[in-house]
């Protein structure tokens, strides 16, 4: 009897230790599938993250670069006024402004808005801040190449007051001169978003 009790037990422990076993090694194999999965949608996400983040950052720069050819254009049209001395030449450089500075500038403003509208929901924060410098620049140089414009047309309100020993070329120069930089600062940054695994994120 005890010898009949004792092998039943035994097949009962048998039974259960195979079962789980068993079923151990399909909770492992549940948990990799899910981990699979899971790393597959992750890298999925990344890749669309990415791709939408250059397709952002581009657009900005092909915005920032459209506004700083007009203001060279602006800006070689009123230095010719000026070394020419001919009155039909600074009312060309003024038509020039108007137009190609601030008309297809505010056009270019516009889009840079839209693109970093874009930026705030795609993230990083950083890259963003980079490109509000970036387009506070680009509007300080247009406001300055107005100031220029003023003091060089006969009988245009005066512009504002500069500093000792400055003037509104040098001022339009240097404007130009930090467009260029937080233009720099913004490739910087961007490229170490798209390029930095860490950066692939909604932070």
């Amino acid at each position: 009897m005890d010898g009949g009790i004792a092998t039943l037990w035994a097949a009962v422990i048998g039974l259960v230790t195979g079962g789980g076993s068993a079923l151990l090694t399909g909770v492992l194999a549940y948990k990799a599938g899910r981990r699979q999965v899971s790393d597959q949608g992750l890298s999925t996400h990344r890749l669309w993250l990415c791709q939408q983040r250059q397709e952002v950052y581009v657009g900005y720069l092909g915005a920032c670069d459209a506004f700083i050819e007009a203001l060279d254009n602006c800006f070689l049209a009123l230095g010719t006024a000026e070394a020419t001395n001919d009155l039909s030449f600074y009312e060309g450089a003024t038509e020039c402004v108007d137009i190609e500075v601030y008309l297809t500038a505010q056009a270019r403003e516009g889009d840079m808005d839209h693109h970093l509208g874009r930026m705030l929901m795609l993230g990083p924060a950083r890259v963003s801040e980079q490109a509000n410098t970036l387009r506070a620049a680009a509007l300080a140089a247009r406001k300055d190449l107005g100031h220029l414009t003023e003091a060089l047309i006969p009988d245009a309100s005066p512009p504002p007051e500069l500093e000792p020993h400055d003037d509104w070329w040098s001022k339009v120069d240097r404007a130009r001169d930090q467009v260029v930089a937080s233009r720099a600062g913004f490739v910087s940054v961007a490229h170490a978003t798209l390029t930095d695994p860490r950066e692939l994120s909604w932070a």
